[in-house]
């Protein structure tokens, strides 16, 4: 450890205490007080480099990237041996795509002899930024004779080549060379898929993607979306409309509108006839066409009497209608199939409010805020509603929760500038209503100029 002058012997033992307890609070993610017993380490000892560098590591998990450049820059003042430091600050750089400046850093690592396969690895990706591929490829090169099992550097190698040679060929060579060292490598699987789809060579595509769906069921949707979609290319439709059925059943909808063009006269299943009900619903709520939307809707419910979708869209579209009685049974029936849901919790809430019972209104919607917390909509009709009923205090809090959550949408400061018009507090008014106007909501600039001369 550097400093600039000498440290008597107890001082640097109590800062080097200190440090120790430091990195215990971060493997625990206590970051915050880590900082403050860093803080005490640079109190005790100005030229502690590990300190510094450790705090500039937590100022970057907090986003405060000026301080933490500044410390990574203290770091490497008082130790310039520790390689640490500069990959840090290399990997705020190229965070930041200053690419050239990170690039030096890590030049500067190498130059410490610190050359392991990460470091290559780290440099070859810099110059795949700075469109050096040449340089790029052999540096991939280095990291894999460093460690030959290490499948994202055979893959960013594979991109790299792709870029410089459009060569996608040469590219799935490099990638085969990876599944034969790495034969579980979804990284390298799904890039082989990406890159075949350029080379047509879709009865490969289907193999890979059948191995994708053993070691990654999670993405399985996707998955079969694509087997179908290559399917479709050999030519074999009634395969290609079966996978994109798993698709559309694993929730991708993608899969389903690729299904409602090209497969309604092979896929007789019941809850696909339901959805495509719902999808006509759909296009025709979108044409105030409600009635003919909730007719199509009442089908779809016949079909399928226990999915809450059906009975959600089809009260939806009653809500529209103003029928807010027959909108809250249609609500009523979707909770009893999908209690916690928070869309169907809000809608609920809202047929409450206008069919004024307030209470409950307001109990539903903060069932619906619990079940979705960082929906900021949710907190802006909760405030309209509390704000009706004359209850200013919870008015506020939820703009200021939504506030917290988009501090940019004009909208919000708007409505607490009325929260506060209703009260009579004409400053605080007007603060909001200049904020709103600030970020470019037109009716901000009508408030400003009726009330706040």
């Amino acid at each position: 450890m550097l400093f600039l002058t000498a440290l008597p012997a107890t001082a640097q033992s109590k800062a080097d205490s200190i440090c120790e307890r430091a990195d215990i609070l971060i493997g625990q993610g206590r970051l915050q007080e880590a900082m403050q017993e860093l803080n005490k380490v640079l109190s005790i000892a100005p030229g502690y480099a590990k300190a510094y560098a450790n705090k500039a590591a937590i100022e970057c998990t907090f986003g405060d990237t000026v301080s933490a450049m500044r410390d990574f820059d203290l770091a490497i003042l008082y130790n310039p041996a520790d390689a640490g430091p500069y990959r840090n600050r290399a990997l705020v750089y190229q965070q930041q795509k200053n690419y050239a400046d990170a690039l030096k850093d890590v030049d500067k690592i190498i130059a410490l002899k610190v050359t392991n396969a990460s470091v290559y690895s780290m440099r070859a990706t810099l110059l795949g930024a700075l469109h050096r591929y040449k340089e790029c490829m052999l540096d991939y090169d280095k990291a894999l004779k460093l460690d030959p099992l290490w499948d994202t550097a055979y893959v960013l190698k594979a991109r790299s080549i792709v870029y410089e040679l459009d060569d996608y060929d040469k590219a799935v060579a490099v990638l085969d060379q990876c599944l034969v060292k790495c034969p579980k490598s979804i990284y390298a699987l799904e890039y082989r898929v990406i890159f075949n789809i350029y080379r047509d060579k879709y009865q490969d595509i289907i193999n890979d993607l059948d191995v994708l769906k053993i070691l990654a069921p999670g993405n399985s949707a996707n998955y079969y979306y694509h087997t179908g979609m290559a399917k479709a290319k050999l030519g074999d439709k009634k395969s290609a409309c079966e996978d994109m059925d798993k698709s559309r059943v694993l929730g991708l909808g993608e899969a389903f509108l690729y299904m409602f063009d090209n497969c309604r006269e092979i896929t007789t299943s019941t809850d696909f006839k339901a959805d495509v009900l719902g999808y006509e619903a759909d296009k025709l709520y979108e044409k105030a066409m409600y009635d003919a939307a909730i007719a199509k809707l009442s089908e779809a419910i016949i079909l399928q009497p226990e999915d809450a979708v059906f009975y959600y869209q089809r009260g939806r579209v009653k809500f529209k209608k103003q029928d807010y009685a027959l909108a809250l049974e249609d609500m009523t029936a979707a909770l009893k199939i999908k209690s916690g849901d928070p869309e169907i919790l809000m809608m609920y809430g809202q047929c409450k409010m206008y069919l004024e019972d307030y209470v409950t209104a307001k109990e539903y919607m903060r069932k619906a805020i619990a079940a979705k917390p960082a929906e900021v909509l949710f907190y802006q009709q909760l405030a309209l509603l509390c704000m009706d009923t004359k209850d200013f205090t919870p008015a506020r809090e939820s703009l200021e929760t939504a506030m917290r959550l988009d501090p940019n949408r004009a909208e919000l400061y708007l409505l607490m500038g009325e929260n506060y018009m209703l009260q009579n507090d004409k400053e605080k008014a007007c603060e909001n209503f200049n904020k709103a106007k600030t970020l470019g909501d037109g009716r901000a600039y009508v408030k400003v100029i009726l009330n706040c001369k």
